[in-house]
């Protein structure tokens, strides 16, 4: 299991992947808003800046920057993406999803213009469409728009976290994503033993999800006639049969090594005298070409060799597209690109996708851990060009000193138009095999962030037949850095067999917008090590993918979000009720009161300790619905190193401890003196001896400070706890410095 929300813990342990209010604005809200959809399994507030409700934001007006300013969602990764038709009653700039454990995030964004010709971008409060039943892995999919005019349907899905590996939760939105149906499709698949799943729509109303089944191997189609919510499985029993399921007889010696991609729907081609089944069995709706992509072994030897125990090597040499014209019924696959197994190059890192263009033009991109290629096909996936890499770095057969470029994602705008992203590393040390990245003393630190490339003319190849496009923009940088240390690629394994940091997951997204600006959701940790927040920005300069006219740029007011104060203090500030939780306890997405941090604060009682308290909105020791404890640490940084105390609580023990963090991961820590005082304003206290924390002597200044919770489904006193966080305060950022020993 590759996508999912996985587990973090103290020491650095992972758990299976998939185990894995908005500010009060002056303004207008656009017809046109921006909003995005991702789904993200997370408990996290929705914004920067979300929840401040009343409080005063000044705002700073800028020059137009080339991308919005970074707006934090929540927290989360893998994070879905989507935009809606042009044409939608509530034409949100984007929609959001990722997983977070105890359940998935959804949000949109609005887009606002101010009085004096400024735009602000503000994320929703998050969703839970699952109830907090599906935190493993998510995905959302936005349909064709109604002939009514009324809003396209939103279908979601998340992977469980209520019973392993064994099915979907499914729900539709019909009010362009402000609400779910409710309550969802708990079991929405005729099948168990499933894992990472992608969606699309072919129509308003059909949508087809596909999924892995770790037990066989093969991929599965399962179709829904009503816009998301009921699904049908086209595999026959328990998705065995080979009608219906993506791997062909053909190719069946790869289904013991094999990792999906996702699937794109061709509307430029419609299949010539062929409908779904009528209602009420079907939607009766026009069929059109389906292509999914996967990456798998060339043969039945290399797949024999990828399951020696002691294989080094993977065998994912190969990308593989499935084509169905039947609806998802029967499905054929072809070859898009092999490499030779000698090379051990993998085409998979992480994972294989495969965009669409208006006109039908196919696009297939992939990334071998330093190398962000792409193919294209005008021939429905019968011929493919040979591969361009996209990224300037990494040109030679190994990769350059300090180099990685991961996660690739595409999409297709108008023909020959496509837009791309990967996560691109630098500094530091990235030669470690599926791990690349450094943050040590030794090898020096590499920083992440997002590239991004434009690229037109894109199905145009040279006398070699490789593809050969114009390359409008390509910036190894668009954001501002989102993480420090590695990346890594080996799944549920990172952290166990080896080191390495997933707080990232496996991949993020980009979608084209009605005006052809690129929208993407991405990852970032930076400003809390360790814990994944979903981000979203928005293409404010360059071409349209759709027109390849200009865009229009907009300015935007910077928001100043409250941080607390040195002295007297709260060093810490967050807004009460923005810590919605799992709603199998019935509350929608009500606030976990106990989770609701409200403020952290540092003291200084005498001259060998330092006394940390955090506030919580109603804390308890009762565990929230789909966890069994609750993990609640403060953080900050002194003398170069980053510290935290924790509290492990549970209903039958609470723990108390203090340590330190390397590469994003708590490092075992040693317990301290600490109280837990429930009840509305209730309160956790933590007060280590200063040779605990660096020996900070009276005067000295503790920086990046911040706090946060996480649901946990061990038992207390084990650090062992959901990547996402419940609530992070303040929302985004830290808050302000604490001086040891200062006065007022």
């Amino acid at each position: 299991m590759w996508s999912v929300f996985h587990l973090a813990a103290r020491p650095a342990v992972a758990y299976p992947d998939r185990i894995r209010r908005t500010l009060s604005l002056v303004g207008v809200k656009l017809r046109d808003r921006v909003c995005v959809l991702v789904a993200a399994a997370v408990l996290v507030v929705g914004s920067g800046i979300a929840g401040f409700g009343s409080v005063s934001a000044a705002a700073v007006l800028a020059p137009p920057p080339a991308w919005s300013p970074p707006l934090t969602l929540g927290a989360g990764a893998e994070p879905s993406i989507r935009t809606l038709p042009a044409g939608s009653p509530d034409q949100q700039a984007a929609v959001v999803s990722a997983p977070a454990g105890t359940g998935s995030n959804f949000w949109y964004v609005d887009e606002y213009r101010n009085a004096d010709g400024s735009y602000r971008l503000k994320g929703s409060a998050p969703q839970q469409p699952d109830l907090g039943t599906g935190g493993g892995d998510s995905e959302i999919s936005v349909g064709r728009l109604p002939a009514s005019g009324k809003c396209p349907a939103i279908a979601y899905s998340g992977l469980h976290n209520i019973d392993l590996l064994d099915n979907f939760t499914t729900a539709r939105s019909d009010t362009c994503g402000e609400s779910f149906t409710n309550p969802p499709n708990l079991y929405a698949t005729q099948n168990t033993a499933t894992d990472r799943q992608w969606q699309t729509f072919d129509g308003t109303k059909t949508n087809h999800l596909i999924y892995h089944k770790v037990d066989t191997g093969q991929i599965v189609d399962s179709v829904s006639y009503d816009g998301g919510f009921t699904y049908l499985t086209q595999a026959g029993p328990a998705g065995l049969a080979a009608v219906g399921s993506l791997i062909d007889p053909a190719h069946a010696y790869t289904q013991p090594q094999v990792k999906i991609g996702n699937i794109v729907t061709d509307y430029a081609h419609p299949v010539t005298g062929a409908f779904y089944p009528a209602a009420p069995v079907g939607s009766g709706e026009q069929i059109h070409p389906l292509y999914a992509i996967f990456a798998g072994t060339a043969n039945a030897t290399e797949t024999a060799m990828s399951q020696l125990p002691n294989a080094t090597y993977d065998f994912l040499d190969t990308l593989y597209l499935a084509t169905s014209r039947d609806g998802g019924r029967t499905w054929t696959d072809s070859t898009i690109l092999s490499v030779p197994a000698a090379s051990h190059r993998e085409l998979d890192l992480v994972f294989p996708v495969i965009a669409i263009d208006s006109g039908g033009g196919l696009y297939a991109a992939y990334s071998d851990g330093f190398k962000i290629s792409y193919v294209s096909s005008t021939s429905h996936g019968s011929r493919w060009t040979k591969p361009f890499q996209i990224n300037a770095d990494n040109r030679g057969s190994r990769p350059d000193t300090g180099r990685a470029d991961l996660f690739p994602w595409l999409v297709g705008g108008a023909a020959g138009r496509i837009d791309v992203v990967w996560y691109h590393g630098q500094g530091g040390n990235t030669s470690a095999y599926r791990n690349p990245g450094t943050n040590d003393a030794v090898h020096g630190t590499t920083v992440w962030t997002v590239a991004f490339a434009q690229l037109f003319n894109a199905t145009a190849t040279d006398a070699a037949g490789a593809a050969r496009p114009a390359v409008q923009s390509n910036s190894e940088a668009i954001t501002p850095v989102i993480h420090r240390g590695s990346v890594c690629n080996n799944g549920t394994v990172c952290g166990i067999t080896g080191p390495g940091d997933r707080t990232l997951l496996d991949f993020f997204q980009v979608a084209i917008d009605s005006a052809g600006r690129a929208n993407i959701a991405y990852a970032s940790d930076v400003s809390s090590p360790g814990t994944a927040s979903t981000v979203y920005t928005r293409q404010n300069s360059g071409l349209s993918a759709l027109t390849g006219q200009p865009l229009t740029r907009h300015s935007y007011a910077q928001p100043i979000v409250p941080t607390g104060t040195s002295c007297p203090g709260p060093q810490v500030l967050d807004p009460a009720g923005d810590a919605p939780g799992s709603t199998t306890n019935g509350t929608g997405e009500a606030n976990i009161a106990s989770d609701d941090i409200l403020n952290a604060r540092f003291t200084t009682p005498d001259t060998t300790h330092l006394k940390v308290a955090l506030t919580l909105n109603n804390l308890s020791s009762t565990p929230a619905p789909g966890t069994l404890s609750t993990q609640y640490v403060v953080y900050w940084t002194y003398g170069g190193n980053n510290f935290y105390v924790a509290a492990d609580v549970g209903p039958a023990v609470t723990t108390y401890t203090v340590g330190t963090l390397s590469g994003g991961k708590m490092n075992p820590g040693t317990a301290v003196p600490g109280t837990f005082t429930p009840g509305p304003g209730g309160r956790i206290t933590w007060t280590p001896t200063r040779a605990m924390i660096g020996n900070p002597a009276t005067g000295a200044v503790l920086t990046k400070t911040y706090a946060e919770d996480h649901g946990s489904f061990t038992a207390a006193g084990t650090g062992l706890h959901y990547l996402a966080t419940v609530d992070r305060a303040p929302d985004a950022g830290n808050g302000a410095t604490y001086t040891v020993g200062g006065r007022c």
